[in-house]
């Protein structure tokens, strides 16, 4: 299906745009206030003045950000924004932030006069997938108030589009990642044992000066027929949750059928699971989660998830950021496709024991759609990136 696209007049300047998912996706906000807990919502000087006008709560906070400058965000309490009332709903909602008036969308320019909507799946109208309505939001004046109120983005168009430039030439060809990258999702069968195949390739890529799409075959042959290394359960589920534990605990999710929300709280050895508004709670301990199956309807699901992972342009901006960040610290470019498989196996690592997770949560012997739906909910609130695991331990 084609995607949404159209063009849009603000300030003398034509913008054209598309979105990076289909037009079968006919957003309409359902209210269920997923977008209002647990996330971060930053805050420009001209957004903080506008609240203030109409509110006097000590709302903003200013954070250190890993670089070093200073942000101001929205303040929370247990969790929610601190202009969610207890019927869900935004007490501001006529003055709310932009970054809330684009949600569950983000725009991004691309090039001159060129922007692209990117969609999160951490929303409950996208989770439930009931596109049974006809869409509610006009993209084209999401792409004007971006441009009116976060001019910030468009001027760093300019230096992205030298890092853009500067990094093209080290790319692995197009085609044969593509190649690639939809024989590795089309043997998706398990998460765990695909992050076996992705070593594979990421080891064999070392054998080839470059990679075209006249030495893809070879490329692919050579991957498949290496060993592939034994994956102990155990070991990777303890393994991969002192990586999630040391790099944030706290997860917020949505049970896509019911709406009910709640944090996941990771511990060393245990997990937390909390439910808003009703008080309910439920601790696993890790020793207790066992292997299960994924059913056929779940697979597909996560299939598309990932094979579109690379047609978002919040992914493939970072991805460029990664490469160039790569070179920075090294000296050099690391092969593409070394970026991109290492992507792909974190987003991997992360569904296997979320997955596993929540079917633990709800005593349930398979892992179905529902729940494939409800961890993409979990690992996509900020818009699934590469760059926290671009870089080889």
């Amino acid at each position: 299906m084609p995607p949404y696209k159209g063009f849009v007049d603000v300030e003398n300047k034509t913008f054209n745009w598309q979105t990076s998912f289909d037009d079968k996706i006919k957003f309409h906000c359902i209210g269920c206030g997923l977008s209002c807990i647990g996330t971060e919502v930053f805050l420009s000087e001209n957004e903080i003045e506008k609240i203030k006008q109409i509110s006097d709560k000590d709302f903003s906070e200013e954070i250190k950000t890993i670089y070093g400058s200073t942000k101001k965000r929205l303040k929370k309490i247990n969790n929610r924004c601190i202009f969610l009332d207890e019927n869900l709903r935004c007490s501001i909602h006529e003055h709310k932030p932009l970054l809330c008036r684009e949600f569950p969308f983000k725009v991004l320019f691309t090039a001159p006069n060129q922007a692209v909507i990117d969609m999160t799946h951490s929303c409950g109208s996208i989770a439930r997938n009931d596109f049974t309505d006809g869409n509610k939001i006009d993209f084209g004046e999401l792409v004007k108030d971006h441009y009116i109120n976060a001019k910030e983005d468009a001027d760093d168009l300019d230096e992205f589009s030298r890092i853009v430039k500067y990094a093209k030439s080290n790319l692995d060809s197009h085609a044969a990642v593509e190649k690639c990258w939809k024989l590795i999702i089309d043997k998706l069968v398990s998460p765990i044992e695909l992050c076996a195949l992705i070593e594979n390739f990421q080891k064999s890529r070392e054998e080839f000066k470059s990679l075209s799409f006249s030495n893809a075959d070879k490329y692919i042959e050579c991957s498949l027929s290496m060993d592939f290394p034994e994956i102990v359960w155990e070991d990777f589920m303890e393994k991969f949750l002192k990586r999630i534990t040391s790099e944030k605990n706290n997860f917020v999710g949505l049970e896509p059928i019911s709406l009910r929300k709640y944090s996941i709280i990771l511990k060393e050895s245990e997990i937390d699971f909390v439910y808003y508004f009703s008080g309910e709670k439920k601790l696993i301990r890790l020793s207790q989660i066992k292997r299960r199956i994924i059913l056929p309807d779940g697979i597909e699901t996560l299939k598309d998830f990932l094979g579109k992972f690379w047609d978002r342009a919040v992914t493939s901006s970072d991805f460029y950021l990664a490469m160039m960040s790569f070179r920075e610290r090294f000296g050099k470019f690391p092969p593409s496709i070394i970026v991109q498989l290492d992507a792909l196996r974190f987003a991997l690592h992360s569904f296997e024991f979320f997955l596993h997770v929540i079917a633990e949560k709800n005593s349930h012997e398979d892992i179905t759609d529902d729940y494939v739906k409800e961890a993409i909910v979990l690992l996509d609130g900020a818009f699934l990136t590469v760059t926290s695991s671009v870089v080889p331990e």
